[in-house]
């Protein structure tokens, strides 16, 4: 069997830096429907068309290809006593710092010192050219109600 659009795939794969460094833990599962409905990211499903069942494909990605590049103006500081406490490095939250109407962001905490916190909201893998390596390990046609809903993607 091969890969192609309304299939539903499932992938076992590892996230990685350039060297092999990982990323992600372990050896992780993805459910995604083939055929550009958006459950990842583009270049992974191009690389993965028309891909046999069991195959293992390396796929390098730019931060154009996956998360985006780091913006530093989404790194701030801010003084202890306007976050909530207690406050831990490594710790994440949400903050309503935007317009009215705008999503919260999700910040976490990177530094504590002095008094102040840096805070990051940048997806912890912005910015990095990452290599995506995944087996393919299952697929199975999507059914009419799975391609009409997007499939109910890694829930």
């Amino acid at each position: 069997m091969f890969v192609c659009a309304g299939q539903i795939v499932t992938l076992r794969y590892r996230l990685c830096l350039p060297d092999d460094t990982p990323v992600a833990d372990g050896h992780e599962f993805f459910r995604y429907l083939h055929g550009g409905y958006g459950g990842i990211f583009p270049k992974i499903e191009q690389a993965l068309d028309g891909q046999a069942l069991g195959s293992t494909h390396r796929i390098p990605l730019s931060p154009a290809d996956a998360f985006g590049p780091f913006h530093d103006d989404l790194v701030k500081v801010v003084a202890l006593r306007d976050l909530p406490t207690p406050l831990e490095l490594g710790m994440q939250f949400e903050a309503d710092d935007g317009p009215p109407d705008a999503p919260q962001s999700r910040y976490k905490v990177v530094e504590i010192r002095d008094g102040f916190a840096v805070l990051d909201a940048n997806h912890p893998f912005a910015g990095l050219d990452l290599v995506f390596i995944a087996t393919i390990d299952y697929i199975c046609p999507a059914s009419a109600d799975e391609i009409r809903q997007g499939f109910p993607i890694n829930p």
